[in-house]
């Protein structure tokens, strides 16, 4: 294909293209008056916006009392921490308390079994 070919051939296709793309004419004779009317402007946005839909929204204010809440909820978690880690330390102790006072025991009935009585 020549260089010449080439240009007619793709002026070709663009024209048909060109023919087929809707211009802003077409566009403003398919946009009736009700979808014209689902798009709202900033003064109809004003208009329905009213204080209660406006208290949604957090502010500042509210992010303060927030991050104040979480510090003490973290506080009151390392209390809690620190009791249930003391809490298990005690249960272990009594743990080896009594495992040592039951091994103790065994030992003695042992020796007890092994020298008969009589």
């Amino acid at each position: 294909m020549t260089l010449v070919e080439l240009k007619r051939h793709m002026d070709r296709r663009f024209d048909r293209l060109q023919r087929t793309k809707a211009d802003k004419v077409d566009l403003q004779r398919f946009a009736t008056k009700d979808d014209l009317r689902r798009f709202a402007t900033k003064e109809d946005l004003r208009r329905f916006a009213t204080k209660d839909d406006l208290t949604r929204f957090a502010t500042k204010d509210d992010f303060d009392s927030l991050r104040r809440l979480v510090a003490d909820v973290m506080r009151k978690l390392d209390g809690l921490h620190g009791k249930v880690d003391s809490l298990v330390r005690l249960g272990n102790t009594r743990h080896t308390t009594y495992m040592d006072a039951f091994s103790e025991h065994e030992l003695r009935l042992r020796k007890l079994e092994g020298h008969p009585t009589g």
